[in-house]
C-alpha cells in the first residue's frame, strides 16, 4: 500500500487530470451532424476505439450509452493512466 500522504496527492492529481479532460472534451465538442457514432471503421469490439485519422478525444459508444476515448491520442492515454492512478489512490486510503 501507497503511504496515506502520498496517495491523496495522487488522487488529487488524477482528478485533476481527469477534470481537465472533461472541460477539454466540452470546448472541443462538435455539433452533433459531424459526429459518427454507427460508423464501423476503428473500432474494436464493442467499446475499444483506435483510429489515428480521427482527431475526437472522446468519443460515443456505437452501442449503448456513453462515451470513450480515441486510444490513437496520447491524451487518452494519459486519461486512462490518470484513472487508474485515482483508483490505486483511492484503494489506499480507504483500505
Amino acid at each position: 500500500m501507497l503511504p496515506r500522504p502520498l496517495a491523496l496527492v495522487l488522487l488529487a492529481v488524477s482528478l485533476g487530470v481527469l477534470i481537465a479532460a472533461a472541460i477539454y472534451r466540452v470546448a472541443t465538442r462538435r455539433q452533433r451532424d459531424d459526429w459518427r457514432p454507427y460508423s464501423d471503421e476503428g473500432w474494436y469490439g464493442w467499446y475499444v476505439y483506435y483510429h489515428p485519422n480521427d482527431d475526437r478525444l472522446f468519443v460515443p459508444y456505437r452501442v449503448g450509452f456513453g462515451w470513450t476515448t480515441n486510444l490513437a491520442q496520447p491524451l487518452a492515454w494519459v486519461i486512462s493512466g490518470a484513472m487508474f492512478v485515482a483508483g490505486l489512490a483511492l484503494v489506499s486510503v480507504v483500505g
